[in-house]
């Protein structure tokens, strides 16, 4: 027997950090009853899988994160589950090029995933929201 896959409301589970950002968050790392789980989204809008990565993709994540505030900046975090952006914390625009350019890190750009087992369905969409 297949076993079922939740399908969670918004409010089930807070964004931590996002890596891909278009009107609203696209993929990341979400903290779904304590655990963090990749969220991406899916061919529907707002509706995103949550993935359990490997330990040494959540390392991969976890440097490029650190490359990103090391030359772009900290300047959006999640408080809450929630963005709040700090521009002053952006660096100068010079310093960009050694994240964006760095061949390290356009991989992890178009990284899907798609070995990793899918643990539940998150809805972001007004008729899930309750």
């Amino acid at each position: 027997m297949a076993e079922t896959i939740p399908v969670l409301a918004r409010s089930e589970a807070k964004i931590l950090r996002h890596c891909d950002y278009y009107d609203y968050p696209r993929s990341g790392e979400v903290d779904w009853r304590g655990k963090r789980y990749w969220f991406q989204e899916t061919d529907v809008d707002e509706v995103f899988r949550l993935l359990d990565l490997s330990d040494e993709q959540w390392q991969y994540q976890d440097e490029r994160t650190a490359a990103f505030n090391e030359h772009v900046g900290e300047y959006e975090v999640y408080v809450d589950g929630r963005r709040r952006q700090d521009r002053s914390k952006l660096k100068p625009i010079d310093e960009w090029s050694k994240y964006y350019q760095d061949e390290r890190w356009k991989i992890g750009r178009r990284e899907t995933f798609a070995d990793r087992p899918v643990v539940a369905m998150w809805d972001w969409r007004e008729s899930a929201r309750g």
